[in-house]
């Protein structure tokens, strides 16, 4: 049950808010860049035959096994103690973890490293979305996710190359401590700006609850509600990332017949589609206070233009390149996942609601990816290059894709419709 509406006071540094909105944006973008050092480590491990491609997935999902280990028990300290802390304490240990990958020479060493990575950079979203949620008045919370999750996909899409650049100058083991050390001085940079919400209950955001911390945290874990709201998240967000981040380049070639460089300008263009859609349909759900519809019509698009581009051959580059942003534009709903399970729980534990969204997506994500590698493995057998994979093979592993979308739209049957309202007590 919502309480009646809340008066908010006019904060009185209206600008600090986007202030620490940009740093935790920055965190975001550190993080993707830490994530494009461990895809190019993977490429020049590749080259040098110390691993093979089948065995890239597993090798990167080590990163993937950290956060569902750790994002849970990060997120309930985060809900505890505070962001600021928290965030700069696994800001710091992330940073350990990329200098670690340009020291170690043995295998144990890279593990460590991604798990440390995978650990620390674990509390990017989930510190930025508890800030917004600490600073931000609760009306803008879906616009705020949707603009922190598209400026930290365009800073992924800038950072990659940039990457890539310092890599060819430096070497990927150098690139590596560079950011290490990088990321050593934000976290001191990050603990120092931060707040986690401003001293006294005149300024605060959120309204005081009689609620405690633990009994709300173990009333979020026994919603049904959640767990359906996570699942949901996971079914899209996890099979778009991993097509667009890993196979839609080779994929393109192999199927639709152009070139590298076309390829790549498509990928490029699916980036920025989502960047659009995904604070566009935050803004218009709000705007029209229906969240549910949008959690329809995202996926439901989505799977008609995935199977388009999948299962019909020899499209032309002009209409790939529509269907490809049309597509990427609706996969931008799932932000609306976080924006849902924060409406339906306290702002008090909204670190704890959106790291079990995390937990499972990672679940999902690993499972997708081992899938996907195993139906290409028996297709095509051992593989040392995705241009030797043919269209067939393709078309057999890709299916788990339309599958999952397909899953999504099931789940969003079951979720129930916030009207845009945010819950400040439980009954």
């Amino acid at each position: 049950m919502n309480s009646p509406k809340p008066t908010f006071d006019p904060h009185p540094r209206p600008y600090y808010p986007w202030v620490i909105w940009l740093l935790s944006v920055i965190l975001i973008f550190y993080k993707f860049i830490l994530k494009a050092g461990t895809y190019t480590i993977v490429k020049a491990l590749v080259q040098e035959h110390i691993l093979h491609l089948e065995n890239t997935s597993t090798f990167v999902d080590s990163s993937f096994y950290a956060v569902i280990i750790f994002q849970l028990p990060i997120a309930f300290l985060v809900d505890r103690f505070g962001p600021r802390r928290m965030t700069s304490l696994g800001l710091l240990i992330a940073a350990v973890g990329a200098i670690i990958m340009g020291v170690g020479y043995f295998p144990a060493f890279r593990v460590i490293a991604l798990i440390l990575m995978g650990a620390g950079g674990s509390i990017a979203m989930i510190n930025a979305l508890k800030l917004i949620s600490n600073w931000f008045h609760p009306k803008e919370f879906a616009f705020m996710t949707g603009l922190t999750v598209m400026v930290g996909i365009l800073g992924a899409s800038i950072g990659y190359p940039a990457t890539l650049k310092l890599v060819e100058a430096f070497g990927w083991r150098q690139s590596m401590i560079d950011y290490g050390i990088i990321g050593i001085l934000y976290a001191l940079l990050f603990f120092l700006v931060i707040r986690d919400s401003e001293p006294g209950a005149r300024y605060n955001i959120n309204p005081p609850t009689e609620t405690p911390l633990w009994d709300a945290i173990k009333k979020a874990l026994s919603k049904w509600d959640n767990w359906v709201i996570a699942l949901y998240f996971a079914f899209i967000a996890t099979p778009w990332s991993t097509f667009l981040g890993i196979w839609q380049v080779p994929f393109l070639e192999a199927t639709h017949q152009i070139s590298k460089k076309s390829a790549v300008i498509i990928n490029t263009l699916s980036i920025v589609g989502f960047a659009i859609g995904a604070p566009l349909l935050g803004w218009l759900s709000t705007r029209l206070r229906r969240r549910k519809p949008f959690l329809f019509i995202g996926p439901l698009a989505g799977l008609v233009l995935i199977l388009i581009k999948i299962y019909c051959p020899g499209l032309p580059p002009s209409f790939l390149m529509i269907i490809s942003i049309l597509s990427s534009f609706f996969m931008g709903v799932y932000i609306l996942a976080y924006v849902v399970i924060h409406e339906k729980n306290l702002p008090l534990i909204t670190a704890t609601v959106i790291g079990m969204i995390l937990v499972v997506a990672a679940i999902v994500h690993i499972i997708n990816d081992h899938l996907i590698n195993a139906a290409i493995t028996s297709s095509n057998g051992s593989f040392e290059s995705a241009d030797t994979i043919s269209y067939a093979t393709y078309a057999k592993a890709f299916i788990f894709i339309p599958l999952s979308l397909a899953l999504s739209i099931v789940c969003a049957f079951f979720i129930k419709e916030t009207h845009a309202k945010q819950t400040f007590e439980e009954t």
